[in-house]
Formats: C-alpha cells, sequence, structure tokens
C-alpha cells in the first residue's frame, strides 16, 4: 500500500519540535515551494509557524488546508478522516440494506473528493499566479463531500417521515427499478431510466 501510495515522491524525516530542522523547513518552503498543503490537526500548524503567514516572506506561494470542518464555525477545531466524514455527514445512513445498520462506503469518497477538489483549486491558483503574480491560501474541507446530496436527499426525507431508516444504498429515490436483485447464478444489478419526468399532480387554483 505505501508503495502504491508514494511512488516517485521524495520524503524527508523531520523532527517539528526540533527548532533547527524546522526552521530549515520553513526556509526550504519559502524559497523553493511553488505550492504547500497540509492537514495537520486544527490550531497545530499555526503553532509551529508553518501555516499560511509563510506567504509573507514568498507572496508567490499557494497554500492549501485541507481540514475536517474548515477555517471558521463552531466544529472548526475538530479533527476528523474519512469514516468520521461519512458518518457526520450521512453517507452511512444510505448505505446497506433495509433493517440494517449504517455502513461505510468501501472506497474513502471523502478523502478522495477532498483531494480532488484541493487539486482543482491548487490549478485555478497557479492559473490565477500565472495571470497575477500572486499566490493566494485555498481552504479544503472534508465535510463538503459528506453529506448526502442530489436525489438521495428526497428518498432521507421520505424515509424518515415514515420512521425507518434514512435509506438504502440499492435502491434510487426516483427510479425503479434500481438496485441488485437475486438469481440463480448471483446477484445482478437492474437500473431503470426513467425516459419522460413525471409530471406533478394538478391541483386547482384557489379563488382568491
Amino acid at each position: 500500500m505505501f508503495q502504491a501510495l508514494n511512488r516517485n515522491k521524495f520524503s524527508a524525516a523531520i523532527d517539528l519540535k526540533d527548532d533547527a530542522q524546522r526552521e530549515a523547513l520553513r526556509r526550504f518552503l519559502v524559497e523553493k515551494a511553488d505550492v504547500v498543503l497540509q492537514n495537520m490537526r486544527p490550531g497545530l500548524i499555526g503553532k509551529l509557524g508553518l501555516d499560511a503567514a509563510l506567504r509573507k516572506d514568498n507572496p508567490r506561494l499557494i497554500y492549501c488546508n485541507m481540514a475536517a470542518f474548515g477555517a471558521q464555525g463552531p466544529l472548526v477545531d475538530r479533527p476528523g478522516y474519512d469514516p468520521l466524514m461519512q458518518a457526520f455527514g450521512g453517507i452511512m445512513s444510505v448505505t446497506g440494506e433495509d433493517g440494517g445498520p449504517p455502513v461505510r462506503v468501501g472506497p474513502s469518497l471523502v478523502d478522495v473528493g477532498t483531494g480532488m477538489w484541493a487539486v482543482i483549486g491548487i490549478l485555478s491558483a497557479l492559473r490565477r499566479r500565472d495571470l497575477t503574480g500572486e499566490g493566494c491560501e485555498i481552504d479544503t474541507v472534508f465535510v463538503r463531500d459528506g453529506p448526502v446530496l442530489g436525489e438521495h436527499a428526497r428518498g432521507v426525507v421520505s424515509r424518515l417521515r415514515q420512521g425507518g431508516r434514512a435509506g438504502a444504498a440499492t435502491e434510487h429515490a426516483g427510479m425503479v427499478p434500481y438496485k441488485v436483485f437475486g438469481a440463480k447464478d448471483g446477484g445482478v444489478m437492474i437500473a431503470g431510466r426513467q425516459r419522460q419526468p413525471v409530471p406533478p399532480p394538478r391541483r386547482r387554483a384557489r379563488p382568491f
């Protein structure tokens, strides 16, 4: 796993509690780096003197923070990572089978999604720097990829009104069939597509 995730990367082991090593890292980031990306525990990076204040010494630096709940708000000091964000945001409430417990999605969707938004922000910042000569600070939030959105939101509201769990991953909130069915030789996924939207029910206009 380590080789798969870190192939062709250059690594350096630094004791951040050692003043000399921390200062060497600070100088390297200011003098050599185009982009700094950090996702340390909230508040720690500032105590180390390695936060976005580095841009005072290098205005061209692009500094990206990856945090569970962002840079402001009532939960700003709380740490978090993929499984916690899947639970907090509701992904686990719509994953699994009816009658079963909430289930974490196998792939780390929140980690990967947050990384994707960070890359998009960094690429946009690099393009902006090409035009203006200035870097910037970027905040990417893990919880942004955790909430249940889109068509699942309708299903969540409907299921909760009926007193059940928020939903099941094998079903779609607005299309039927849209789930795995048991067959003699195993499961088969059947996903029906709605050809035309169902028109809303007609209602008589109320007289004034």
